[in-house]
C-alpha cells in the first residue's frame, strides 16, 4: 500500500464491490431460506453466500490496499467473463448483457494493471 490515499477509481471499485457482495448476501440468505428449496436451493444459497463473501472482502480491502486483493479481483473478473460467456451460450443472458458483463470486467482487469494502482496494493 503507498503512502497516498486510495485512488479514486480504486475506492470507486472497492464501494460498488462491497454493495454487490452485500445484494449477493441478501439473495444467498434468501435461497437458503425459500420454502421448498431443498438440498439444490441450500447449495445454490451457500454458492451465492459465497460469492457476495467475496465481493466484500475485495471491496473491503480495495478501500484499505490489500495486496493479495488485487489477486482476488483479477480472478473474480476472469470468473465474470468465464460466466458471462457460458450464460450467453446456453441462452441465461441476451448477447448484449453477455457483452457488457465482460467488457466491464475487462474494464477493470486493464484499471487493475494500471501503475497507480499496482502501486496502492503494493504490486510491481
Amino acid at each position: 500500500m503507498s503512502g497516498r490515499g486510495v485512488p479514486i477509481g480504486v475506492a470507486i471499485v472497492g464501494v460498488l464491490a462491497f454493495l454487490a457482495g452485500l445484494g449477493w448476501l441478501v439473495i444467498g440468505g434468501a435461497a437458503l431460506v425459500a420454502a421448498g428449496a431443498g438440498m439444490i436451493g441450500m447449495a445454490v444459497g451457500v454458492v451465492l453466500l459465497l460469492i457476495g463473501l467475496a465481493f466484500i472482502i475485495f471491496g473491503l480491502g480495495c478501500l484499505k490496499g490489500w495486496g493479495w486483493v488485487w489477486t482476488l479481483g483479477i480472478i473474480m473478473s476472469i470468473l465474470g467473463i468465464l460466466v458471462s460467456i457460458y450464460r450467453w451460450f446456453v441462452g441465461d443472458d441476451g448477447l448484449l448483457t453477455a457483452v457488457v458483463a465482460i467488457v466491464i470486467n475487462l474494464i477493470i482487469i486493464l484499471y487493475l494493471q494500471s501503475a497507480k494502482v499496482k502501486a496502492w496494493f503494493g504490486k510491481r
